[in-house]
């Protein structure tokens, strides 16, 4: 596939799988080989060199490969990004789930259970883990097609996520979740075929549809999710804290993606080809989704009456012991005061009378308890 000048450009900055696909099926032959012809060709845009080969276009400086167990990885260091923002998001998917009465917890699990999806599928197409060339060459365009069905979906279902806090219609329901996951769905399948059907049927002759799909649509997104929670922070929950919290992810977001498309060369430069632009969007997008979670959780507030401890000695054990005991009809332990403790101990006896029998507690009068004497001297205040 021809390299189109958005991805001529993007790829001359940023090491991305994608990039590895653009040029090879121009380049290949019927019988399925890769023509060599182009294999040392190079161009430049902007300024910034890049290596235009037969299997793809690779910006000249980018983190270099390590060998582990006789295996290359590539990226190492956003490879362990990626594993630090995998662990993040088991924590915040697990925080989620604690929050049963918050709003649209259901679609918020979906958010998240995506982006980790995401993160586990970009740990190993960015590793390089699936080999780009050779006998893997198809297995790597289906691997790249989920990436980016993935990030599709991802952007969509933020985008839901910042409408659905307005309360246009019910959270949580099955209409709500169902039409997200539908919603979802749609969309990474849509970017997969578009994928698929452009560097491995070759049905697509042009990369421009994926650029809008991949690039565009999902700016969009993001756009329209930022916008909702500026206007719903603003105008409807009036705390500028929260506001705070969106415009610090989205701040950060943006840094990240300025790294990548544009500084990626210099940060490699700067760090002798340990990493590239791609290190710092990955640890940029981990903090942004850090912020999604944090501005969510601050606009939204637990009803403590239908909380619930997920410790293994609940408060309410021991009411729902007493009531299934009464069900049964066994006997339970009644609180009874003895006449000779003066408010003293209170003991438990078992009666057969169950809950039929009220529960008395006979105070006596003493007026000890009520006029207590003269403080001794060593309880008197030094004053």
């Amino acid at each position: 596939m021809a390299a189109d000048g958005p991805f001529r450009f993007i790829c001359t900055h940023a090491s991305l799988a994608l990039c590895t696909l653009i040029n090879a099926h121009d380049n290949s032959k019927p019988d399925g080989k890769v023509n060599s012809s182009n294999s040392n060709s190079s161009s430049s845009s902007g300024g910034a060199m890049s290596l235009v080969t037969a299997i793809g276009i690779f910006p000249v400086c980018s983190a270099r490969a390590v060998l582990v167990a006789n295996t290359i990885v590539f990226q190492l260091a956003s490879a362990l990004a990626n594993v630090v923002a995998a662990a993040m998001l088991v924590v915040v998917l697990a925080n989620v789930r604690t929050k049963y009465t918050a709003v649209a917890r259901q679609e918020m699990l979906d958010l998240f259970a995506l982006c980790l999806a995401l993160t586990l599928v970009s740990l190993v197409i960015d590793t390089g883990l699936v080999p780009a060339a050779g006998g893997w060459q198809r297995a790597y365009i289906y691997g790249v097609a989920l990436q980016l069905a993935l990030q599709s979906a991802c952007c969509w279902c933020l985008m839901f996520n910042g409408i659905v806090v307005f309360q246009l219609w019910e959270d949580g329901t099955c209409k709500s979740v169902w039409t997200l996951r539908g919603s979802c769905a749609l969309m990474a399948l849509t970017t997969f075929l578009v994928v698929a059907l452009t560097f491995d049927a070759g049905v697509i002759s042009s990369t421009l549809p994926l650029f809008i799909l991949v690039f565009v649509a999902n700016a969009l997104y993001l756009v329209i999710y930022a916008t909702s929670q500026i206007v719903l922070t603003v105008f409807i929950l009036e705390d500028m804290w929260v506001l705070g919290a969106t415009l610090l992810g989205a701040a950060v977001f943006v840094v990240g993606q300025t790294a990548l498309y544009g500084l990626s060369r210099m940060i490699c430069v700067l760090a002798r080809h340990f990493l590239d632009g791609l290190f710092v969007a990955s640890l940029c997008n981990m903090f942004a989704l850090i912020m999604v979670y944090k501005y969510w959780d601050m606009i939204t507030t637990e009803d403590l009456e239908f909380s619930v401890n997920n410790r293994e000695t609940s408060p309410w054990e021991s009411k729902s012991t007493i009531e299934r005991a009464y069900d049964q009809g066994n006997s339970l332990p009644l609180m009874q005061v003895r006449p000779e403790d003066n408010l003293g101990v209170v003991s438990a006896t078992n009666s057969q009378a169950g809950f039929k029998r009220p529960l008395h507690i006979d105070f006596q009068s003493d007026s000890s308890l009520y006029h207590p004497g003269p403080l001794s001297s060593q309880f008197r205040p030094p004053y």
